[in-house]
């Protein structure tokens, strides 16, 4: 367990490739290599809690459970069908996709999202973007800490549901905007939407 908080407080060494999915942060770090606020006491004692807890994989897969049931609750009204768990929506454009899956280490989930665009509707000035964009891109840099990055921490939705709340807005708000205007055509940069607001 001391280990695992090493890890999570960015006391440890930084995980290779193997551990560390392409596109992904280390933990205790953000997107662009910056150390994340440390996180808060209660996060830092349900998360230890967790670690401890005899029924931590029944508490692990209700956390997965809960989240998949947030996005199917977000994505279906716009037209996603979901095999296991990625959402697919195709249009004359391509296929886009978002994703859950869970992260090596057994203590988050990460959410990512993909166009794949069909032949003869690629934009004329740059490629589309099909390689997968993780939740955490869509935060702006002074959003995020530790436990609340974008990543899906299970200790900390079994702790509080509600702390699915936010990733669920950045999702809604920002993540999904940016890729429901490629399905549109539009192809639009992921930077534009850092801008806005989220509800």
């Amino acid at each position: 367990m001391l280990s695992l908080l090493r890890r999570f407080l960015g006391l440890g060494p930084t995980p290779g490739p193997a551990s560390t999915p392409p596109g992904a942060a280390p933990p205790g770090l953000d997107l662009r290599g910056d150390p994340l606020p440390p996180p808060s006491p209660a996060d830092l004692a349900a998360f230890t809690a967790f670690q401890a807890a005899p029924d931590q994989g029944d508490r692990r897969d209700a956390a997965f459970a809960a989240t998949r049931a947030r996005i199917d609750r977000l994505l279906a009204p716009a037209g996603f069908v979901r095999r296991g768990e990625v959402w697919s929506l195709s249009t004359e454009f391509g296929q886009a996709q978002v994703a859950l899956r869970r992260l090596r280490g057994g203590t988050e989930a990460e959410i990512s999202l993909a166009f794949l665009p069909r032949e003869g509707h690629r934009p004329r000035n740059r490629p589309a973007e099909t390689a997968p964009l993780s939740l955490p891109h869509f935060y702006r840099a002074s959003e995020g800490r530790q436990f609340h990055d974008g990543r899906i921490f299970y200790a900390i939705v079994d702790h509080d549901p509600s702390a699915l709340d936010r990733p669920m807005a950045v999702l809604r708000d920002r993540a999904l905007p940016w890729l429901m205007g490629h399905a549109d055509g539009h192809f639009p940069d992921w930077h534009m939407f850092l801008s806005r607001e989220t509800g």
